[in-house]
């Protein structure tokens, strides 16, 4: 995804034995030296991850494919807690990866992960307080990770689990306190610092605000998602016939803080697995006494059309590189991509699938993030002055745009269905050497 190493360079950063600073993000002139735009936990996470199993690609994406498989057993295991069908805990790694494998390396997954993990330890607790301790802070560190999910996290804690939360309503307070400090510890107890340079990167942009949330939504929900939402609306009507247990209050609390997620412009970007998780629980409280004229055999067979539907993507990238549409092979200029040398006067620009698949993540001191090179709010290198001393490493992604922008005429082939918003470049680990000085507006 385009926003990898804005929120993993300050990982790579700690897991070399640096700050939390992000040097890959110089040209975005933010405030202050520390990467103070994005909460830490995912930071530190991924940097003792990769401590342990070293900088490379396979850490890189082996560290949210683990959390998925945590989200996945956490989940499963909470659902058959509820007596939830059998037959919905086939369909939770569907709902976790149409949540999280198109939006790369971001916070959430570990966000989600921490939040379910979690809850599974406080309704699982019984009598015990470690375990119940244990899981109210993860819920409040996972809140803290990633603010997308928070207001779905907080609703999630406070509705789940009532009879066992009563019981050890005296583990929250601790289990937030300490979270709170480890949050702390993290940004070196500089809180004022932190929440000024969050604040300043979080600024609403001017425009139609409107206007801005519709495009953040078909920016960030596939349009393979969208019958998601009309049957989550129809399993909530449809739970209305069932008793008032946990799930259905889960269900209907779930439903009711979507609104409130869309007007801060936060569906999407790993927040859809709350949605997913919404269907989830109201099938299961639907499944407990179906409406007149649904069968129980409708309501499992729509949820996997709707979840396959919402993979459909991931489908056709899977099939491309099985039938060899998708070449893998690295790019025949790889030794001379990486012998390139960023200096002060001539700077090496990279994106992050040349940070990938030259570099395999290992990235030279000097180099700079290609799609966030432009003083804040502005992001790509492209939307300021071009420098004729910098020289761009782009993947077929980025050439692509530039293609768009006039600057060059270097076609990507690509292949996939129909639709631009469903193909896949032939050729994802070809890297093109650019220098800005050859670049010209052919438009």
């Amino acid at each position: 995804m385009n926003d990898d190493l804005f929120f993993a360079g300050a990982a790579l950063n700690l897991a070399s034995g640096g700050e939390l600073a992000n040097p890959l993000l110089i040209r975005q002139h933010f405030p202050g030296h520390f990467f103070f735009m994005y909460p830490p936990v995912h930071a530190y996470a991924l940097a003792g991850w990769l401590k342990i199993f070293g900088i490379n690609a396979a850490a890189m994406t082996g560290f949210p494919i683990l959390i998925y498989f945590v989200t996945a057993v956490a989940t499963i295991g909470w659902l058959r807690r509820h007596n939830a069908p059998r037959w919905i805990e086939w369909l939770v790694p569907l709902g976790v990866s149409g949540a999280f494998l198109p939006f790369g390396l971001r916070p959430e997954p570990l966000a989600v992960g921490l939040t379910m993990a979690g809850l599974f330890l406080v309704e699982s607790c019984g009598k015990r307080r470690i375990p119940v301790f244990l899981g109210f802070f993860l819920m409040f560190l996972g809140m803290s990770t990633a603010p997308r999910t928070t207001f779905f996290a907080a609703a999630l804690m406070l509705l789940a689990g009532h009879q066992c939360l009563k019981r050890a309503i005296l583990l929250a307070l601790p289990g937030m306190l300490a979270a709170f400090l480890v949050f702390c510890a993290m940004l070196n107890f500089h809180l004022l610092e932190f929440w000024s340079t969050f604040r300043f990167h979080s600024q609403v942009l001017a425009g139609d605000k409107l206007r801005l949330l519709a495009l953040l939504f078909t920016r960030y929900v596939g349009v393979t998602q969208w019958p998601v939402f009309p049957l989550l609306l129809w399993l909530l009507l449809l739970s209305f016939r069932a008793s008032w247990r946990p799930l259905k209050r889960i269900g209907v609390g779930m439903v009711g803080t979507v609104p409130l997620v869309a007007l801060v412009g936060g569906l999407g970007d790993g927040t859809m697995w709350y949605i997913f998780l919404a269907v989830f629980v109201l099938a299961a409280t639907a499944w407990e006494r179906p409406a007149a004229g649904v069968t129980k055999t409708a309501i499992p067979l729509l949820v996997l059309a709707a979840l396959l539907l919402g993979n459909l993507r991931t489908f056709v990238n899977i099939g491309g590189i099985l039938s060899g549409n998708i070449n893998s092979a690295p790019s025949p200029n790889r030794a001379e991509a990486l012998a390139l040398k960023s200096t002060p006067d001539h700077p090496i620009l990279l994106d992050e699938s040349t940070a990938r698949y030259v570099f395999d993540y290992r990235i030279p001191k000097g180099f700079i993030y290609w799609p966030f090179a432009a003083p804040f709010p502005m992001e790509l290198a492209t939307e300021t002055t071009l420098l004729p001393g910098d020289t761009y490493l782009l993947g077929p992604w980025n050439v692509e745009r530039l293609n768009q922008l006039g600057l060059i005429q270097m076609p990507q082939p690509k292949w996939g269905l129909w639709k631009e918003r469903w193909s896949f470049y032939r050729e994802p680990e070809k890297a093109y050497i650019i220098p800005v000085s050859s670049l010209t507006n052919t438009k």
